[in-house]
């Protein structure tokens, strides 16, 4: 494990200028998402419920939808699940509504559940079939974990107050499905991680499984919480009628000192390669771990302090080829780092406010961040 403070060093080369920058919210951006098929597409969320679909060539917005709260996240939905014309994506408020839209009929969404939540950690989506997974709701235990529930199109219609009429609204029964808890014997996690020390989940991250190795599993699920524990399950979200074998978790440990605030997984790696990821803290702490295919303990890898007397990060990011990571960070920096050893790269400096969220390009070397200015920047490095 490497475990350096690499502040004092400097970039490998000179600050880009970004390609360009998007404005027009009104509020904080707290979310960015790249559209799947379409390269010139970008999906912002905005503080004061605002949703905007850009075309980043023409620098403008060509939709914008009123969400009606607080929005938190955007999950635009995988190539497979979409229609022929438009696209589907779903939004999370930070009053636990989630909206799924179709923009070719943007007017109202196609179906709405309402997930009661503590905290403000961004949805994460895994399948198929497709799942959403999201802080536990609190319960009388007040323990902590991470609910999976069904799209909102998936779950079933509320009875309508007027039977006769047989009229529903596009208002859904929430579903959980299961819950995934940061407790387990078989990974060396003690008991108290179940309760209240563990602290809220405060970010969320999944990807597919690795199909190569002996976990064959549909998805694997991340989640930092507030302590700084990590926690790494393997879900088989195929299974709704087997809750009791959905999941299993591989890895749990205490990679940060401070609060976690973000955790993104790598691309599946080759056979006998495991899980791997970043983590961020509210310390600027970075580090990069792995859960092994051969044992259950996470493994630190690398760790590094990101900045000195600037604040946390809000986001860390692995790029398609893990070949780098991305942070954003309270200081109003974006910064790119090698994940082989998590070195400097490049400091990208344009916002004048936190950098509160992060996207990178599933295909291209493209990365959008959002930031508290209100403003999206556009940048491609490396």
């Amino acid at each position: 494990m490497t475990n350096s403070c690499q502040t004092g060093r400097q970039p490998a080369a000179a600050s880009p200028a970004p390609l360009t920058v998007l404005r027009g919210h009104q509020a904080d951006v707290t979310d960015v998402k790249f559209d799947a098929l379409d390269a010139d597409l970008l999906y912002s969320a905005g503080a004061d419920g605002e949703l905007r679909q850009w075309s980043s060539k023409a620098r403008r917005a060509c939709l914008s939808l009123r969400c009606g709260s607080q929005l938190l996240s955007l999950l635009p939905l995988p190539p497979a699940a979409q229609p022929a014309t438009g696209r589907r994506i779903v939004s999370q408020a930070r009053d636990g509504w989630l909206h799924e839209w179709d923009t070719r009929q943007p007017a109202v969404p196609l179906a709405s559940v309402r997930h009661q939540q503590l905290g403000f950690a961004h949805a994460a989506l895994l399948g198929p079939p497709l799942l959403l997974a999201l802080p536990h709701e609190p319960d009388h235990d007040r323990r902590s974990g991470v609910d999976l529930v069904p799209l909102p199109s998936a779950c079933p219609p509320l009875v309508s107050p007027d039977d006769s009429a047989g009229v529903t609204s596009h208002e859904r029964q929430t579903v959980v499905l299961h819950t995934l808890w940061p407790d387990g014997d078989s990974c060396g996690v003690p008991a108290e991680t179940s309760t209240s020390q563990t602290g809220m989940p405060m970010a969320l991250t999944a990807t597919d499984a690795d199909n190569s190795s002996s976990r064959a599993a549909a998805a694997v699920v991340g989640c930092v919480f507030e302590s700084g524990l990590a926690c790494i399950w393997t879900c088989s979200a195929g299974q709704q009628q087997q809750p009791d074998a959905v999941s299993e978790l591989i890895g749990a440990a205490r990679l940060l000192t401070e609060c976690g605030t973000s955790i993104d997984l790598a691309p599946p790696v080759a056979a006998g390669g495991g899980v791997c990821g970043v983590a961020a803290s509210a310390g600027a702490e970075l580090v990069k771990f792995c859960v092994p295919n051969a044992d259950r303990q996470v493994q630190l890898l690398s760790s590094t302090l990101v900045s000195q007397g600037g604040g946390g990060l809000s986001q860390c990011r692995v790029r398609h080829d893990s070949k780098v990571v991305v942070t954003g960070g309270w200081d109003h920096r974006v910064r790119v780092q090698a994940y082989s050893d998590l070195r400097p790269l490049a400091i990208l400096r344009e916002h004048t406010a936190p950098v509160s969220c992060l996207d990178l390009a599933s295909t291209s070397n493209l990365i959008a961040s959002g930031s508290r200015d209100r403003r999206i920047a556009l940048w491609s490095v490396f």
